[in-house]
């Protein structure tokens, strides 16, 4: 292998980034690091001088490979560089955090744009506190303005954690805060620049922070840490200098460091000389200091142009020290060798976020206009990454996908060793770019019906991540993804599943068997084979029974798969709201309009509370029979918070007036809900409910399961 050790300056490395020398392969994984901890923790690193690890860099030239941008989602769109270019293959966590601290990426017009294309744990602005609270050691001197670097040296990075600070750059939120870069921008219609940084210098050296985002620019003097500095610098000189006259400290022991016979000095402008110097210095040191943090050095281990053709390989070996690779970054670097423009990672991505029309025969009612959906709905995309549950599922529909088109039985020799690890691992380039197509249009369509036909909001709710596969097994033919019968007999297989407790084990032998049953049951060639899971629907001892959910088994706790399923189910039917107004909750307008959705409990805790007891604490007792799922039902955020301020008389007034259809609330109000502050009267409302959920899903199955 032919190598060298070569160093770099930190400043030398955002150079030869920003000159689209220094790039990341675009089979490198996505940026994972959190702020408050991973990029916490380097930082401080940094700033005290221990060694943050070595880098590996390959030569090669600019079109070698589809490239990205450190810090950056997506690929460039076009190929601007030209000549010999550098392949970052270890130290991409580190490089791009600290090119998104030092670095301003917000300081255009239309911010936005950069703020789209930047993986979400690095939208911050990061800051340095120079004044300690109390009990804190003061690293900057800022008591005394005695600053020292040889003493930052001397420090561990845990020492010097709690004086960084970093907010959040969100979009829409927080644009009235001085840091942000929406109030810059308009702030700049109101006054000029300089005039300008100079009063949010003033702002932040109140607050004693130094602002670290343009220490790798060409704003020299005018940057603004600069500013702010000289204008720390500044009130903390006259706050000791009003000590010192008010004889709360001795002049010598603040001066003494700039005039060692300060003491006997009389002239005032020998004196006020002494004064500036004192700010003046420590401002300098501490800018050098900081600014000094450009300058650490970085250790390469580069390999030149004849190992370009092992670069995904070298990069699969080299991540032992570094954020290891999991299995789904193998295969995205395993795939990065097909040549593509676009890494496996942002193919789907791109996928999972674009729109499509669902069909008709998915709705459970009756849509007035075509709906587009797309992934961001169900949350698979999460801080501009994928999720992991889509990631796994996807892994592991690409293996089933791959080996069915090799075996002679097809889907029929299909075995749990092939969702393994293993196999997947050993997916050839060929098998993966043979069934991308495939296998990310059978998650996204699975995906879609899990909102529309099973209510579920967000995918990390699916308890049993599993039986994403056989859904997505079926609805990848076009055929059976426009054809109602096969997407109601896909339901009737979920709900009867779930709800009798199918799954609770054995998972990877049951979805494989559950994807073979179903395919024949689609095409004609068996009767149905879940008639059995549909009888005990609701009557799975100590799953699904009635009387574990009336809490009456106190050694058992309730499923999560139950308590959401029954959630998810109410919601599948698509209920009103508890307004007037009739409004629907439809999973796919919730899951597309962000809205908020919050679990009400039918019989109000604080409509039974004992004296001394508050609804709270009542609602942490797991054991009570109102915490129970049957007591539990969705609406939305707003109706709720109309519900808190009405009182037992009025909620049940309430009840009446609306119209509760699809919560499967026992009616009429007035007479089922009578005396439900008595037990016995809240167990026989919550069996009525019980009963009729059951009733309604067996209905509902009964025309799905011909």
């Amino acid at each position: 292998m032919a190598l060298s050790y070569e160093t770099y300056k930190l400043k030398a490395l955002f150079e030869l980034n920003n000159q689209e020398k220094l790039l990341l392969p675009n089979f490198q994984r996505e940026f994972i690091w959190k702020p408050d901890s991973s990029q916490l923790k380097l930082l401080s690193s940094v700033l005290v001088g221990l060694p943050i690890g070595s880098l590996l860099i390959l030569e090669g030239n600019y079109n070698d490979f589809a490239a990205r941008d450190l810090c950056m989602v997506d690929s460039f769109p076009s190929k601007k560089g030209k000549g010999e270019s550098y392949f970052l293959l270890d130290g991409q966590q580190r490089i791009s955090t600290l090119k998104s601290i030092f670095f301003d990426f917000y300081n255009l017009k239309d911010w936005q744009k950069n703020w789209t294309k930047i993986y979400s744990y690095l939208r911050n602005r990061w800051f340095l506190r120079v004044k300690p609270d109390d009990g804190e050691a003061d690293i900057w001197a800022w008591q005394h303005l005695n600053f020292n670097k040889i003493n930052l040296k001397k420090l561990e990075p845990s020492e010097i954690e709690d004086f960084i600070i970093f907010y959040k750059i969100f979009k829409t939120k927080d644009t009235d805060k001085n840091y942000h870069p929406e109030y810059y921008q308009y702030q700049l219609t109101k006054e000029d620049e300089d005039t300008l940084r100079e009063r949010i210098a003033r702002q932040f050296a109140e607050k004693w922070i130094v602002p670290l985002w343009e220490l790798n620019s060409s704003k020299g003097e005018k940057a603004l840490h600069v500013i702010t500095l000289k204008y720390i610098a500044r009130n903390r000189r006259n706050e000791l200098r009003s000590l010192v006259g008010s004889g709360k400290i001795k002049i010598d022991k603040i001066l003494g460091i700039v005039e060692p016979k300060i003491s006997e000095i009389k002239e005032k402008s020998v004196i006020n000389d002494a004064w500036s110097d004192l700010a003046t210095k420590w401002q300098n040191r501490v800018r050098e200091s900081i600014e000094a943090m450009l300058d650490y050095e970085l250790t390469a281990i580069q390999l030149d142009k004849t190992e370009l053709h092992r670069a995904t390989a070298i990069f699969e070996s080299i991540n032992i020290g570094g954020t290891p690779l999991d299995l789904f970054d193998l295969i995205v670097a395993k795939y990065a060798r097909s040549g593509s423009s676009k890494s496996l990672r942002e193919i789907i991505l791109e996928h999972l976020q674009k729109e499509m029309a669902l069909p008709k025969d998915l709705y459970p009612i009756s849509e007035e206009k075509e709906f587009k959906w797309n992934g961001e709905y169900i949350n698979a995309i999460e801080n501009t990454s994928i999720s992991k549950i889509i990631k796994d599922q996807f892994l592991i529909f690409l293996s089933i996908f791959s080996y069915e088109r090799e075996l002679k039985k097809g889907i029929e020799g299909i075995q749990v060793d092939h969702i393994k690890k293993s196999k997947i691992i050993g997916l050839t380039l060929n098998q993966i770019k043979n069934n991308v197509q495939t296998t990310k249009e059978a998650i996204k369509r699975a995906l879609a019906f899990l909102q529309v036909r099973c209510g579920i909001i967000n995918i990390g709710d699916l308890n049993y991540k599993l039986m994403i596969l056989p859904i997505g097994y079926i609805v990848k033919e076009d055929s059976n993804w426009k054809d109602k019968k096969a997407l109601d007999k896909l339901e009737y297989w979920f709900w009867s599943s779930l709800f009798s407790g199918s799954y609770r084990e054995k998972q990877n032998e049951r979805v494989i068997e559950d994807i073979k049953k179903i395919k024949k049951w689609i095409e004609g060639s068996s009767k149905n084979p879940f008639k059995s899971r549909y009888d005990k629907i609701f009557d799975h001892p100590g799953y699904s029974d009635l009387e574990l959910l009336l809490m009456k088994n106190e050694d058992q706790e309730i499923p999560a798969a139950i308590s959401n399923g029954i959630i998810q189910y109410v919601l599948s039917c698509i209920p009103n709201d508890f307004t007037k107004e009739k409004k629907k909750l439809k999973p796919w307008e919730i899951g597309k309009n962000k809205y908020k959705i919050e679990i009400h409990h039918i019989i109000p805790l604080g409509s039974i509370t004992q004296i001394g007891q508050t609804a709270k604490e009542l609602r942490k007792n797991k054991d009570h029979i109102l915490n129970s799922p049957l007591n539990k039902t969705p609406i939305s955020y707003e109706a709720n918070q109309n519900i808190k301020s009405l009182s037992p008389e009025k909620y049940l007034k309430h009840l009446e007036e609306i119209t509760l259809y699809g919560h499967f609330i026992p009616t009429p109000i007035e007479t089922k809900f009578e005396n439900f502050d008595r037990k016995e009267k809240q167990e026989q409302l919550l069996k009525e409910r019980f009963e009729e959920i059951k009733k309604e899903i067996k209905k509902e199955l009964d025309r799905f399961g011909v």
